[in-house]
């Protein structure tokens, strides 16, 4: 459903694939121009909390460039909508 400010979205993605070791590797974060960094740990997941998200629809975005070991990868959702809510 839509996000009721003043609450934080959270973002998480998770690198799996053949390839084990998905520790330590940056996936970038996009949120209404706004893109913040985030490494993955020994499982191979990355989270963000967006704190700075106003009334508006938005397209979310996980993305990874790739590296010797993974070839590159993205994922996004759009449409996502923010609400002020009942005030």
């Amino acid at each position: 459903g839509p996000l009721v400010l003043p609450n934080e979205l959270t973002l998480t993605a998770t690198l799996s694939g053949a390839n084990s070791g998905n520790s330590g590797k940056t996936i970038i974060f996009t949120a209404g121009g706004t893109t913040h960094n985030a490494i993955t740990d020994g499982s191979g997941t990355a989270s963000c909390t967006i704190t700075s998200l106003t009334q508006g629809t938005y397209t979310l975005k996980a993305s990874f460039a790739g590296d010797e070991d993974n070839e590159s990868v993205s994922a996004e959702i759009s449409g996502y909508t923010v609400s002020l809510g009942a005030q």
